[in-house]
């Protein structure tokens, strides 16, 4: 780990029968934020078809990010009864299937680049010929992801307000 970092957060991957496949890594500073300008991320074992689960397991709606802290911020966006899934960035959205046997609505939050939106539209025209129910939050170049959403709303109308303790 780099020496600039303080610690780490760690983020489990899991297959469809709840093997874990993958523990995730993130280095942080010592105000819990990622290292800039250098993120440090590693990985040990495989993403590939599995996915870091939080929120409610069997919640509606499943929603469907690319990364462990879009998942996270897409649990608070979407509230306590959604389910929410990273799938490791941009390959693993762009590899995603979804079980056929899941009806549940499905929210995906795209990522504000182009890699995000041909994926996102790539999802989005699978799950249409599917018959699902699926809904896109788009974001414009330059507008980032679902966690950076939820950082400039928290920083708008203060923390306190969005936890619901004012």
């Amino acid at each position: 780990m780099p020496s600039d970092a303080e610690g780490a957060v760690a983020f489990r991957y899991e297959g469809s029968d709840g093997s874990i496949r993958a523990i995730a890594l993130e280095a942080l500073d010592a105000r819990g934020r990622r290292l800039q300008p250098d993120r440090w991320r590693r990985t040990v074992g495989t993403r590939d078809g599995a996915a870091f689960r939080c929120g409610s397991r069997g919640g509606s709606p499943l929603v469907v990010a690319e990364g462990e802290l879009d998942a996270l911020a897409a649990s608070w966006l979407h509230g306590p009864e959604a389910e929410c899934l990273a799938l490791g960035g941009t390959a693993g959205l762009t590899n995603w299937q979804p079980d056929a046997n899941d009806t549940r609505p499905v929210v995906l939050e795209c990522d504000g680049d182009v890699p995000g939106v041909v994926a996102a539209i790539r999802i989005e025209r699978q799950l249409q010929r599917m018959g699902r129910n699926i809904s896109v939050r788009w974001r414009k170049p330059g507008e980032g992801d679902a966690a950076d959403g939820l950082a400039a709303q928290v920083q708008s109308v203060g923390w306190a307000v969005v936890a619901g303790i004012e």
